[in-house]
């Protein structure tokens, strides 16, 4: 049986989007990933795709699907 012990670290991102200039509008995304995963995306993903994904998760939010 594993135990916690045995799982692999985990790295808990927090990411706060602030909707137009309130910041009470915001989205926040809680990703648990452990180092080595968050090591290889950040080498292989780009910076601007991100930004166009997290712009299509907002723009979907908006129109209710």
């Amino acid at each position: 049986m594993a135990t916690n012990t045995d799982r692999p670290k985990v790295v808990d991102l927090a990411y706060q989007y602030a909707g137009g200039a309130s910041t009470a509008n915001h989205i926040e995304v809680r990703l648990h990933v452990t180092p080595e995963a968050l090591e290889k995306f950040l080498a292989t993903c780009d910076t601007a795709d991100v930004v166009v994904r997290l712009a299509d998760v907002r723009a979907r939010i908006a129109s209710g699907g």
